[in-house]
């Protein structure tokens, strides 16, 4: 039950950070476009490929996205798990902030290295990755402790 749990929490923060971006992306010429990006890089870099079909590009993106929200959330599980952390404001926000500088500085050496889509404008797009990543922190923390008290409730009943 745990892994699902996990599972439908990084699936659910990452979706909520996508929104958030979303609502960014429709106030910001040069937006903060997370699954687009990594379907551009995909394409860059798997064009051509038998496995590669270019009408899913922006799926591979979504998909990329949604188990790297995965792979946090296990993170998170594990520090709960240690009694680091926990489902009050001030620990989501921390959480949130350090996942941001992760994120940042992944996204950082990742562009650094591979291919860079030329809609990266990193001036806005690093400090809104930080903030994006307070509300997946969010996302994660209330749907991971809300599905755990929501199956309390029902094994009592």
């Amino acid at each position: 039950m745990e892994l699902v749990i996990v599972i439908l929490s990084g699936i659910g923060g990452a979706a909520l950070m996508n929104l958030f971006l979303r609502l960014i992306n429709d106030y910001l010429r040069h937006g903060v476009r997370v699954p687009l990006i990594l379907g551009q890089v995909v394409h860059h870099y798997f064009n051509g490929s038998p496995l590669y079909h270019l009408r899913h590009k922006n799926k591979y993106g979504h998909a990329i996205h949604l188990l790297v929200g995965v792979l946090f959330a296990c993170c998170y599980t594990l520090l709960w798990s240690q009694g680091i952390g926990g489902p009050t404001g001030l620990d989501i926000i921390f959480f949130g902030l350090v996942n941001g500088v992760v994120g940042m500085l992944g996204w950082f050496l990742f562009l650094k290295s591979t291919y860079e889509p030329e809609q990266v404008e990193k001036k806005v797009f690093f400090p809104i990755l930080i903030v994006a990543h307070i509300v997946f922190a969010l996302g994660v923390t209330g749907i991971y402790f809300g599905l755990w008290h929501l199956l309390g409730l029902v094994m009592i009943n």
